[in-house]
């Protein structure tokens, strides 16, 4: 898994507010995610969520943080590949 500190929204050092999504890319529908968000810059924030694989194979799971506290909801992405 990729860390959230490797997820650069551009707003280092301001308290801001995001939504988190999983696209599990298997054909199935992006899923909302539980994001949990530290106040303190030097702690890691966490994004989990969980999914049943219809089928085997390999998978690129992209990972999404959208700024809510932004106008223009800068969106984050990072991808890791998932083999079931």
């Amino acid at each position: 898994m990729r860390n959230l500190r490797e997820i650069d929204d551009g707003l280092v050092g301001t308290l801001t507010t995001h939504t988190a999504t999983i696209n599990w890319r298997d054909g199935q529908v992006t899923n909302p995610a539980t994001l949990v968000e530290s106040v303190e810059p030097s702690v890691d924030g966490v994004v989990t969520g969980t999914h049943v694989f219809t089928r085997l194979g390999r998978f690129p799971v992209q990972f999404s943080l959208t700024n809510d506290t932004t106008t223009d909801g800068v969106t984050a992405s990072a991808t890791t590949l998932v083999t079931i």
